[in-house]
């Protein structure tokens, strides 16, 4: 049950960061507005300053890139693990279909209208999907010591 629920959820997961990477220009940047005024509007009452919302509109877009990457490769690493317990091969598994989601991701907006190729949001992608794979690995690690002792 654990693995067929990982599994449906990677794949649920990986459409999602597809179908945010493929959207037009302006639907794109519909959808991280809406995500800003929601996360601001828990923290602020009234109505929102344009310059404020227009700086941490850029900001979340900016730290979206290795954020969702990240969860990307901890769901990777979880799936690949429950069905094969050589690390070894859960992190060239996680992070080959990571870094090649990643740059896809960005390579693929070149006819998409709105968006363009970025460099550097692609390599955020890369980042994002090695920072996942260690907290992943630190965290089992912490898990397996702490189980351990008990």
């Amino acid at each position: 049950m654990k693995r067929t629920f990982l599994v449906i959820l990677f794949i649920l997961y990986s459409a999602l960061i597809l179908f945010l990477s493929f959207q037009p220009g302006g639907d794109t940047a519909d959808t991280s507005m809406r995500f800003t005024n929601f996360i601001l509007g828990l923290f602020m009452e009234g109505d929102i300053p344009y310059e404020t919302l227009e700086h941490w509109h850029m900001t979340f877009r900016l730290w979206a890139h290795p954020a969702l990457f990240c969860f990307y490769s901890m769901l990777a690493m979880g799936v690949t693990t429950e069905f094969t317990k050589k690390r070894w091969v859960c992190v060239a598994l996680t992070a080959v279909s990571g870094i090649l989601l990643a740059v896809w991701t960005e390579v693929g907006k070149w006819n998409i209208p709105g968006r363009h190729f970025d460099q550097g949001e692609m390599w955020l992608n890369v980042a994002g999907v090695v920072g996942g794979i260690l907290i992943y690995l630190v965290a089992a690690k912490v898990f397996r010591v702490l189980c351990r002792k008990e």
